[in-house]
């Protein structure tokens, strides 16, 4: 890949970042402005806890992806299948990024607050959008079951999100924390 195709990429990865990050900032109230309506509680943070914050990654990056792909803005003109793949990939790396810090910092260090989360989910959504544009846009033959994999895992994070609104476990990644 030459250094001007990487070079555009990233300038890519890093305005949708962007734009991920303004829509689940505004996503995190949604719920409260909406008068905590069920409709909206599947894919809005319905409390403070670690996973009902995680559907500011999932929904606003499903969201943007999928605009920009009706908007012809993704650099090589990817198939929806690959934009799918994408939004998976992108999603699961994010996640993983952001609670990472999130628990090294409150529980190896005992630091908590609205900067950390903040700088956690920016680092996690340009690290999602930046491995999976990088990795997956690059490749030219992918299998078709690895489209597959992508479809049932998108799906299958919307249904559980969605479970786990209403019926989460007992773990502390579900329970909000008490100040």
């Amino acid at each position: 890949m030459n250094q001007s195709v990487k070079h555009n990429f990233f300038i890519w990865s890093v305005f949708s970042s962007i734009c991920i990050v303004i829509l689940g900032s505004g996503w995190h109230f949604l719920y409260v402005i909406l008068e905590k309506s069920n409709l909206v509680a599947w894919c809005t943070p319905i409390n403070e806890s670690i996973w009902e914050h995680l559907k500011l990654t999932l929904y606003p990056v499903l969201i943007v992806m999928l605009i920009l792909y009706g908007l012809h803005f993704i650099p090589c003109g990817p198939s929806i299948h690959k934009v799918i793949l994408m939004i998976s990939a992108s999603v699961c790396i994010s996640d993983l990024i952001i609670v990472s810090i999130y628990y090294v910092f409150s529980g190896g260090f005992g630091l908590t607050g609205m900067s950390i989360d903040l700088t956690a989910y920016g680092i996690g959504i340009l690290a999602g959008q930046l491995l999976s544009v990088i990795h997956l846009l690059s490749l030219h033959q992918i299998p078709k079951w690895v489209y597959s994999i992508g479809y049932i895992l998108l799906i299958g994070l919307i249904l559980i999100t969605a479970v786990f609104s209403y019926n989460a476990p007992n773990l502390p990644i579900f329970i909000p924390p008490t100040e």
